[in-house]
């Protein structure tokens, strides 16, 4: 990658796909986004980018589309997977199966074990993860208001090899304005991120409450530290080491949340799949695999796939 103008595509125009996207294009290169909601897709050809909250950006992209196929003509040299972690596979085998070769391919969303998904169908040197370290909520199809950005974001290599062309990422998305740092354990970030996500999301489902809301009450905020103490128990079994602080500096980070819902809890109103298996799920199967008892998370993983059943049942006419 070189340091001049790159030709980037972003997969999935949600709030992460567009606030990279904005800022890429804003910084003069040359993104294509796709997304399958055609009203999106022409949303953003037509207007734009639209980033509101606590920053303000207006960002034109080359292009938006609506198929894998119309983003491998645009021919990439980095392809950044936005989607919700629901959609990975069908993602990875489209781009696989597209007939262009990748340069580089990079997981940016919520979850763990992301970038073994991508793994499996590109080649390790070429898969790269990022740790998303900002967020908000969609404000029309192709607007989003960003409601907190704890800089920086955060990208990692699966090979030693590749730790270079890391760098290179790393430099291309700071330069666009979003600060990005390469390190070389990206899984310990991963396992930081998935665990201050995992701690909010399925009490968000099951009571409704905002993120504010839910660290406000001292019946929920409860909740949310005893997951965290859980989830830090089961990142030291897989190596991961934290500092002594951790809780009550995730605790901080968690109280900027802001008054809006968590994505999760969104996905769910909309009758959308939830990302619950690819973090309190996955979180569950290491505490399994280590014999560490996480019996309030396997409460609410219970509660959630409850009140998904109960929803999907109701929107048959069944429930």
């Amino acid at each position: 990658m070189n340091s001049g103008p790159q030709k980037i595509g972003i997969v999935g125009s949600g709030v992460v796909g567009n606030v990279l996207a904005a800022h890429l294009g804003k910084a003069g290169h040359a993104v294509c986004v796709l997304d399958v909601d055609t009203a999106v897709v022409e949303a953003i050809n037509d207007h734009g980018i639209r980033i509101e909250g606590i920053l303000e950006l207006d960002g034109r992209v080359e292009m938006a589309v609506d198929s894998v196929q119309q983003l491998a003509a645009f021919e990439p040299t980095l392809v950044v997977v936005c989607v919700k972690s629901t959609a990975l596979e069908r993602v990875t085998e489209d781009l696989a199966d597209c007939g262009y070769d990748v340069p580089a391919v990079m997981s940016f969303q919520n979850g763990l074990d992301t970038e073994e998904v991508l793994a499996r169908r590109f080649p390790l040197e070429r898969v790269f993860r990022g740790v998303v370290n900002y967020a908000g909520a969609k404000a029309g199809p192709n607007a989003v208001r960003m409601t907190f950005f704890h800089p920086p974001n955060h990208v990692g290599s699966l090979e030693p090899e590749s730790r270079e062309a890391a760098e290179d990422i790393a430099a291309l998305i700071t330069g666009a304005g979003l600060p990005m740092e390469r390190v070389d354990d990206i899984r310990n970030k991963v396992w930081r991120k998935a665990i201050l996500n995992a701690c909010l999301m399925p009490i968000s489902v099951i009571t409704r409450l905002s993120m504010n809301h839910i660290m406000g009450l001292p019946e929920t905020r409860a909740i949310v530290v005893r997951l965290m103490k859980d989830f830090m128990a089961v990142a030291r079994a897989e190596g991961h080491v934290y500092e002594n602080d951790f809780v009550d500096n995730a605790l901080k980070y968690l109280d900027g949340s802001g008054g809006h819902k968590a994505s999760m809890l969104m996905d769910f109103e909309a009758g959308n799949p939830l990302e619950i298996d690819y973090l309190n799920g996955r979180i569950q199967e290491y505490a399994d695999r280590h014999r560490i008892p996480c019996e309030t998370n396997r409460l609410l993983l219970s509660m959630v796939q409850g009140q998904l059943r109960h929803r999907d049942l109701a929107r048959n006419g069944e429930g």
